[in-house]
């Protein structure tokens, strides 16, 4: 629910950011709102397009990491020598 929350509140923000820097270009409070819902909703989009297709690719992936059929324990100990590795743990 949290991730729910943090996720629309953004959203929020941005449209507030997006409708304030449009308005000046505009002259008119509904075409800048206008303009940020159709960013927003567009971005939304094309975000979770790019998400499908990075989840595709297999570069940069640890090999335990991307098998879903991995139990947590067995990614938690399979991610622990990459943490290390990049100075983030131990």
């Amino acid at each position: 629910m949290r991730t729910v929350v943090k996720a629309a509140t953004w959203q929020g923000l941005g449209i507030l950011t997006m409708t304030a820097l449009s308005y000046p270009q505009t002259g008119s409070l509904t075409g800048a709102l206008s303009i940020a819902i159709s960013a927003s909703a567009s971005g939304f989009v094309f975000y979770l397009v790019h998400e499908k297709i990075w989840n595709a690719v297999r570069w940069g992936r640890h090999p335990a990491l991307s098998s879903r059929s991995e139990t947590p324990a067995a990614v938690s100990a399979a991610r622990q020598p990459v943490l290390e590795e990049n100075g983030f743990a131990g």
